[in-house]
């Protein structure tokens, strides 16, 4: 059986199921948890400063740009 090293994880605040906010609640706490970059149409300060205390790396807002994205994942996992 193989392992799989996550290097990145992108969640959306509006999610089915559970938040991206929810999820990085959950995920707070997991040693060694790779960067999270929301990406979201959601711009309200309030949640992006609560997804900031949750261990949010980065918070980008829809419609994005492929070019900046690929940027900030490459910034983010070096």
């Amino acid at each position: 059986m193989s392992t799989m090293t996550v290097a990145l994880v992108i969640l959306d605040v509006n999610m089915p199921g559970m938040s991206g906010i929810e999820m990085l609640a959950h995920l707070r706490d997991v040693p060694a948890k790779p960067p999270i970059v929301m990406l979201t149409s959601e711009a309200d300060p309030d949640l992006v400063a609560e997804g900031r205390r949750l261990g949010a790396s980065g918070w980008m807002l829809k419609p994005f740009k492929a070019d900046l994205l690929l940027a900030t994942a490459k910034k983010l996992i070096g």
